[in-house]
């Protein structure tokens, strides 16, 4: 969504208002097809940490005009920071809403926006090179993702993951599991084939990634299109 876009400016607006508390608001279609932003009350019992919204406000936005998005924002951010980035909560919710889900990022001091982003199979995927980093969204499966389905035309499906898991040698890794239970197979390197993947590790305590592998005459691997 481009900065001058109304609905961003309205949204990213909101998010002011309400800071230090989380805005959330619905991205509806009118009937004349014009998109517009529908503020929401946060009624959760700690509205800087999460959003709650009231079935009849819900049912309000959604008699008045089409839900094609939701926005919320994250008060407690800060550039360096790992709230800059969708929570598992988040992402699960965008798939069962099945709508593209928006996020303002908020300074955590100032109340000033500092970053707005919106993710979801609805929306074009970035171009597969010089991507900037956000887990669950340009991460290392995100990249596999578009990648096959710009390539292939072969749709994976997405899954939820926190960006904590990045540095605690003791979880799971979303992004291995994701590809495991999407079809992939582990095989020796010398048995690899273009359009497969290479698994890597990062500098963290427990960094580990996926790097994917073009066809020629695309034939790099992760860490010169992307490095985390």
């Amino acid at each position: 969504m481009p900065p001058a876009h109304p609905v961003r400016v309205d949204a990213m607006e909101h998010a002011s208002k309400d800071w230090p508390r989380e805005a959330v608001g619905g991205v509806i279609e009118r009937l004349d097809g014009s998109l517009g932003y529908y503020p929401l009350p946060n009624v959760s019992t700690a509205p800087d940490e999460a959003f709650n919204v009231p079935p009849e406000a819900v049912a309000e936005m959604m008699a008045e005009a089409q839900v094609v998005g939701v926005h919320h924002s994250h008060p407690r951010c800060n550039l360096g920071g790992k709230t800059c980035s969708p929570s598992g909560c988040d992402m699960q919710a965008q798939l069962s809403w099945n709508v593209p889900f928006y996020i303002t990022f908020m300074n955590e001091r100032a109340g000033t926006p500092i970053g707005f982003v919106g993710w979801g199979d609805q929306l074009p995927p970035d171009d597969l090179r010089e991507r900037t980093f956000m887990s669950g969204i340009n991460d290392c499966y995100s990249l596999v993702r578009h990648a096959y389905f710009r390539l292939h035309g072969i749709v994976l499906p997405d899954g939820p993951r926190d960006d904590s898991w990045w540095n605690d040698k003791g979880a799971d890794n979303p992004i291995m599991g994701n590809l495991t239970t999407n079809g992939f197979e582990r095989v020796r390197l010398v048995e690899g084939e273009p359009g497969g993947g290479l698994e890597g590790a990062g500098r963290g305590g427990g960094g580990r990634g996926i790097a994917i592998l073009f066809p020629p005459p695309d034939c790099h691997s992760l860490w010169s299109l992307f490095r985390r």
